[in-house]
């Protein structure tokens, strides 16, 4: 899914949340930031500590946009990460930089570069580099709403501090001030907790499954909130384990989806639905055996 962030100046991304940015979408980070009327562009973070320390000691107090990746096409390398270079001046600096959560198509002309790689490089900043008010172009602008909302959302940076939030209504001002692309990342990366007999799937401290119904029966991998605040106390204390899933372990939480998947025939039926755009964010199903 991707999590694009702006961070407008005089806010600041918590670590906390931009660890789970990341643990939830772990191919790939990068910023890019405005200073003293340049634009900088810093990606290909496969370790969440390095991109952690690049950022607060560059960006964490500048204008910026952040992006976590998840690879839907493209190899996990630093060209396939965001943000992206649309155009740059006659010394090769970045003067407008862009960020892409979603899906823009499946593939791309080559095995190596992703979706918006491709993008950029064959469309967007073609564009860009023949419209020297490409950002202030509303007609542009529209057109690409048009073109890739809701499903996508692009955010644009310019070196002179001007922003462009394509899919802005898609997104999320946070509490912290800045803009997420998404939130599906407050449901952290897949985990099992467990303490005793009692089990959590793929959810983190800030969000609990709903409770049993009236007859005290559990939906499959759902838990009461109370059971669920004594095992993440237990994860916290270290008396409860967080272990990674087994794969054939169902039902499992997708943070993708924000909905449990009973078994392996409803994941790929979910992931295809994704991918073809026909499960927009607004929808958060239950997926229960035999029932979608």
């Amino acid at each position: 899914m991707c999590v694009a962030v702006y961070q407008p100046l005089g806010c600041t991304v918590k670590r906390s949340d931009a660890q789970l940015c990341y643990e939830s979408n772990d191919d790939g980070a990068g910023f890019a930031y405005v200073d003293s009327g340049k634009l900088h562009i810093h990606k290909g973070f496969f370790s969440f500590k390095k991109f952690w320390r690049a950022y607060r000691m560059l960006a964490a107090d500048k204008q910026a946009i952040l992006h976590f990746r998840i690879s839907t096409s493209g190899k996990d390398v630093p060209a396939n990460c965001h943000p992206f270079a649309v155009t740059t001046d006659e010394d090769n600096h970045p003067t407008i930089a862009m960020a892409h959560n979603g899906i823009l198509w499946s593939g791309s002309m080559t095995d190596k570069e992703s979706d918006t790689a491709e993008f950029v490089r064959t469309m967007v900043g073609p564009l860009a580099a023949k419209d020297p008010l490409f950002m202030r172009n509303d007609a542009m602008m529209r057109m690409l709403e048009y073109a890739v909302a809701p499903a996508n959302k692009l955010v644009f940076l310019e070196r002179t501090g001007a922003v462009q939030i394509i899919g802005e209504d898609y997104g999320t001002w946070y509490e912290d001030g800045c803009w997420y692309s998404n939130l599906h990342w407050e449901y952290g990366a897949y985990y099992t907790a467990t303490a005793g007999p009692h089990t959590v799937r793929g959810v983190n401290r800030d969000f609990f499954p709903p409770d049993d119904d009236e007859d005290g029966n559990d939906e499959p991998g759902v838990t009461r909130k109370s059971t669920f605040d004594t095992i993440m106390d237990g994860v916290d204390s270290g008396s409860a384990t967080v272990v990674e899933p087994d794969e054939n372990d169902w039902p499992r939480w997708s943070p993708w989806l924000q909905c449990l998947v009973a078994d392996q025939e409803e994941w790929d039926l979910a992931m295809e639905l994704v991918q073809e755009g026909l499960l927009p964010e607004e929808v958060r199903p239950l997926i229960i055996k035999g029932e979608m």
